[in-house]
């Protein structure tokens, strides 16, 4: 028997999983295992933003960020996935 796995990897599928009110722990949690930040600069919090960012030239890729995020230190990082 096969099994499809989701790829977290398209935008759709991360924000159907962890993007939802309420998951906001569990994307934390994911993104500090993931991007292993020095200590004390861990994600504290996030917001959803979903802002779409200017293209510099007509061949850029389009950007969204989607996650505004407090390090433990204060700082904010915009995340895009």
């Amino acid at each position: 028997m096969k099994t499809d796995l989701i790829d977290l990897k398209i935008d759709f599928a991360f924000k159907l999983i962890f993007c939802r009110e309420g998951q906001e722990p569990v994307l934390v949690a994911f993104l500090n295992a993931v991007l292993k930040p020095a200590e004390g600069k861990k994600i504290r919090s996030l917001t959803y933003t979903n802002t779409e960012l200017t293209k510099a030239n007509a061949e850029d890729k389009k950007a969204t960020l989607d996650i505004r995020a407090e390090l433990q230190d204060g700082r904010h990082v915009n995340i895009e996935i």
